[in-house]
């Protein structure tokens, strides 16, 4: 998040935040949305970020569907794409990452977090 909010500010560019999930969504006993839960996680994941860059515009979006798609249709719109990419997954990109870094339509930078 870091890195993507440093960008922003940076370029002087708003900050677009996608979250996917591609799991199916089941219906369940469960009182709890689970498209709102991802939102109210997203918003609490942002909300400290949002006080440490507060000149920053920022818009969050979760949906539901493979994130390389979702991904590669906001790259655009983009001046630089961030895919944040597990630190244990290996030498090699993961199948987002791979995604975006040869097809996206602006840059990309993949950013290590663990």
């Amino acid at each position: 998040m870091e890195y993507a909010f440093d960008a922003a500010t940076a370029r002087r560019a708003p900050l677009h935040v996608l979250h996917t999930w591609a799991v199916p969504l089941a219906p369940s006993g469960s009182a709890v949305d689970p498209e709102e839960e991802k939102a109210h996680t997203l918003a609490a994941t942002l909300t400290p970020w949002r006080h440490k860059f507060p000149d920053t515009d920022v818009t969050e979006r979760t949906m539901h569907g493979r994130a390389a798609h979702h991904l590669l249709m906001a790259s655009t719109k983009a001046s630089l794409l961030i895919v944040g990419r597990c630190i244990p997954s290996g030498a090699r990109p993961g199948p987002v990452a791979h995604s975006a870094i040869h097809r996206s339509l602006c840059p990309v930078a993949v950013v290590a977090h663990g």
